[in-house]
């Protein structure tokens, strides 16, 4: 069973989805019985009947965590806490990270999933003696099917059309580090355009740009759809361990919308021999590979490869025989 923590609609979250929602289908599509919960209301209604409990972003800011767990471990049940983003404090940070109530929760347990493997690096520095397995971020059959019926890939659009995706709640200062270079390429480009999915933090002068449209933040779980508007996303970030820590979601979603990316530097993207990917780690970085995006299309045997490999390597299927085994302990 798998709780999810994001609040009374935990299961219309991306992170959710990814992280609870494909592992739970995967393990029922190989015979288990599986479920998943939002975490609050678990907690306030423990289900007996699993053999194995993972808990998503546990935190002790809930209160019955401690004593739900202490049940299932009586009961013998194994629990796993789950964890996709850096909670860790800095170092000088006297009073610790945000996160501290994570941090207290992950000490609860003996084994964690993490979905990156600089997120694992993080956390056996912090914490040690932890059984921990990488289980990244996939495709369940069910994200595939529809897929495979809506074929977003195929669909045609502006040849020079660019978006930048905020997420809810989100800021756009990573954004913000490179909003100059963005103007300059959208000034030269007379055809190309941009859509902003969220402005917080943005400055006025790119928003007001004339080929620069604004949309308000996209609250769907997945993106697919709306990527495959686009011809590039753009998908910057700050400097830091928490960058390093995010997965290729929004890698695998803009490959399936038929969609080029151009990211800051992330440890979890694939190797850079893909040819709708495009890794920037400086501003001359996002000139040049802005500029190339918008001077030269992508061939579309080129799309289609990575449409495919994508969906070959990250298909959740394929991660369910090394959870099982990371259950049992190999």
């Amino acid at each position: 069973m798998t709780c999810a923590e994001a609040g009374d609609d935990a299961l219309n979250h991306r992170a959710s989805r990814y992280r609870c929602l494909h592992l739970a289908e995967a393990l029922q599509q190989a015979g288990h019985i599986a479920a998943v919960a939002p975490l609050a209301a678990f907690l306030t209604a423990p289900n007996p009947d699993f053999e194995v409990y993972v808990f998503h972003r546990p935190s002790v800011a809930h209160s019955k965590l401690k004593t739900v767990l202490a049940a299932l471990h009586q009961l013998g049940a194994v629990t796993i806490a789950d964890l996709d983003r850096y909670i860790f404090p800095e170092s000088g940070e006297e009073n610790g990270s945000a996160y501290g109530n994570e941090l207290q929760a992950l000490k609860l347990f003996r084994k964690v999933t993490v979905a990156t493997h600089a997120l694992a690096d993080a956390l056996r520095n912090h914490q040690s003696g932890t059984d921990l397995m990488v289980l990244p971020d996939s495709l369940p059959a069910s994200l595939l099917g529809l897929h495979e019926v809506r074929r977003p890939h195929l669909k045609e659009r502006p040849r020079q059309s660019l978006a930048y995706v905020q997420a809810p709640g989100g800021h756009g200062l990573a954004l913000r580090q490179i909003w100059d270079v963005v103007y300059k390429v959208l000034s030269e480009h007379e055809e190309a355009t941009l859509t902003l999915f969220g402005t917080a933090d943005v400055p006025e002068i790119l928003t007001n740009h004339p080929n620069a449209s604004v949309q308000p933040v996209l609250r769907t779980p997945y993106r697919m759809t709306t990527y495959s508007r686009f011809d590039c996303i753009l998908d910057p970030a700050l400097p830091g361990p928490q960058s390093k820590c995010v997965s290729r979601a929004n890698y695998m979603e803009a490959t399936l919308a038929g969609s080029r990316l151009i990211s800051s530097p992330l440890p979890d993207l694939p190797p850079l021999r893909q040819p709708n990917l495009k890794v920037a780690p400086s501003p001359t970085e996002w000139y040049e590979h802005l500029t190339n995006v918008l001077e030269k299309p992508v061939h579309s045997d080129d799309m289609l490869t990575c449409v495919n490999r994508t969906i070959e390597v990250r298909a959740s299927r394929r991660f369910v025989a090394d959870f099982l085994k990371f259950l049992a302990g190999g």
